[in-house]
């Protein structure tokens, strides 16, 4: 659903920060268009590498992190969806059935 949503929308947003306890700020969980493998580009969520010098390259799906990382994610899915509601809100795409599930989405996660 989240490909779908963000492939429609295609608002790249750089979310909350997932790394672990001695490299807090090495990833986050970022939406773009991400390289997946080789032969695999697609819109997604993934957990990226911030660093510099590699800019948010996509390391993990969600659905593949490790049990250590995956509280933080668990965590992280509020801020995550709530910011990505006020990127796609200030974009062109604001106005697309998208940008009201993702609106519906965020407010789950508030609760």
């Amino acid at each position: 659903m989240l490909t779908d949503l963000t492939n429609n929308l295609r608002v790249t947003y750089g979310g909350p920060y997932v790394g672990l306890k001695h490299t807090p700020q090495q990833h986050r969980i970022c939406i773009a268009e991400q390289q997946w493998s080789l032969q695999e580009r697609g819109w997604g969520v993934a957990v990226c590498t911030s660093h510099p010098v590699h800019g948010w390259r996509a390391e993990w799906r969600l659905a593949a992190v490790s049990r250590e990382r995956l509280p933080l994610i668990v965590n992280a899915l509020p801020a995550l969806f709530a910011g990505y509601a006020a990127a796609v809100d200030v974009s062109p795409t604001a106005s697309r059935p998208s940008t009201k599930r993702i609106h519906e989405i965020a407010e789950l996660f508030a609760h």
